[in-house]
């Protein structure tokens, strides 16, 4: 419920044409902030308003505007809880959303209609004497109606975020296997919600969403363009014998000189991002020689391809991990890496084989859509190395030298 009317107050004695600070005097956990007002008519800045929320028992109070404008109530708690509940126990496809709260913003409205589910957060001002207002932040789960892409008017792709195709359509767009998220947000934060999303059933972050179907990267295709990365080719790896599920890996400490993400960067001719599909047994790569009186051993690491940032588009690789333990790279099946490699001839047959620039310093764990990290290098921001990587050294010339 909003309000505009001249002398509605709250129950604490704070009203519409009260002074702002009034709400912290009255109040005590109180927010305060400021919010977009709408888009500037002539360029320049963005228009805003200031507002503070507290919160009264199951009632969120948001106050608008200084002096108040608008007062607006939002019921918290059970109804929004047992809107959730309904939603876990159907059936039907995956569902998203962001969690209980994002930031600032609680989850305030479960909307259901035929066809669709809407989260929405936070509150909004209601501007002018009648009418609604839009929520500053909403996610909307639809199913993908090939005919209503086809007929999008302004659409265009955007980089992909949780391993999807992504595009911008009056919103942030996030394609999946059977469904369409769609997030409206607040100040270009769009794809931050997008890398907070959390599956509504089972309660886990998302970690990458189901891929849509190639008749849906089709339509997309010519409907938004640039949301379809080019397709990777297709390659027929002979089958790996059933190895490990895991493998611990070493350090690379004692016998490899260290590698700098920037060289890494720079000098490796293929870097991807992709899941470990299947790690092979212990194989035997050269024999024995005067110069290196043991055999070389290693396993073959699969890794099926979401995104190639360097070399031939395809969509499986292998990369080998030497049984060595300064050489070896933690991998486990199932997770998802960031790998810079190069093609290398090992030991006295010179078996050409590609492997990780640096050893264990070549490969990142990925954490998030944003995030990757190892142990030499620590967390380093994914969205970054993609940019630099795509436009290599010329990229890295323009950056400020590290401290050290």
């Amino acid at each position: 419920m909003a309000t505009l009317a001249e002398g509605a107050e709250t129950r604490a004695g704070v009203g519409v044409g009260d002074p702002l600070a009034r709400v912290r005097e009255k109040y005590t956990d109180v927010r305060c902030g400021e919010a977009v007002a709408g888009e500037p008519l002539f360029g320049g800045e963005t228009p805003k308003y200031p507002w503070c929320r507290t919160k009264v028992g199951k009632v969120s109070v948001f106050f608008g505007e200084d002096p108040i404008e608008s007062i607006t109530l939002t019921r918290l708690g059970d109804s929004v809880d047992r809107d959730l509940e309904e939603l876990r126990q159907a059936s039907g496809p995956a569902l998203y959303y962001a969690g209980k709260r994002f930031a600032d913003l609680p989850l305030s409205a479960v909307h259901k209609s035929p066809g669709s589910i809407t989260f929405g957060y936070g509150s909004c001002r209601i501007i002018g004497d009648e009418g609604g207002c839009a929520l500053p932040m909403q996610i909307q789960i639809l199913p993908f109606r090939r005919a209503d892409w086809r007929l999008a008017v302004g659409c265009h792709g955007r980089p992909s975020l949780q391993s999807v195709p992504t595009a911008w359509h009056s919103g942030l767009v996030l394609f999946t296997e059977r469904t369409v998220v769609k997030i409206y947000a607040r100040n270009g934060e769009g794809a931050r919600v997008a890398r907070a999303l959390r599956d509504l059933r089972s309660g886990r972050a998302v970690k990458g969403l189901p891929q849509p179907a190639a008749k849906v990267r089709g339509v997309l295709a010519e409907a938004c363009p640039g949301a379809v990365p080019p397709r990777l080719r297709d390659v027929d790896l002979p089958r790996l014998a059933r190895g490990p599920r895991r493998l611990a890996g070493g350090g690379g400490h004692a016998v490899i000189g260290r590698v700098t993400v920037p060289e890494l960067i720079t000098d490796s001719p293929i870097a991807f991002i992709g899941e470990a599909s299947a790690i092979g047994p212990e194989e035997i790569i050269s024999e024995a020689a005067e110069e290196a009186p043991s055999r070389m051993r290693g396993h073959r690491v699969r890794f099926t391809i979401s995104e190639m940032l360097r070399g031939e588009p395809v969509d499986e690789i292998e990369v080998t991990n030497l049984v060595e333990p300064d050489v070896a790279f933690r991998v486990t099946v199932g997770e998802r890496y960031l790998v810079f490699a190069r093609h290398l001839e090992l030991g006295r047959e010179r078996v050409r084989r590609l492997v990780p620039v640096g050893y264990p310093q070549g490969v990142f764990e990925v954490r998030s859509e944003s995030l990757a990290t190892n142990e030499r290098h620590g967390q380093q921001n994914l969205d970054q190395i993609r940019f630099l990587v795509r436009r290599g050294r010329e990229a890295m010339r323009v950056l400020p030298p590290r401290r050290r």
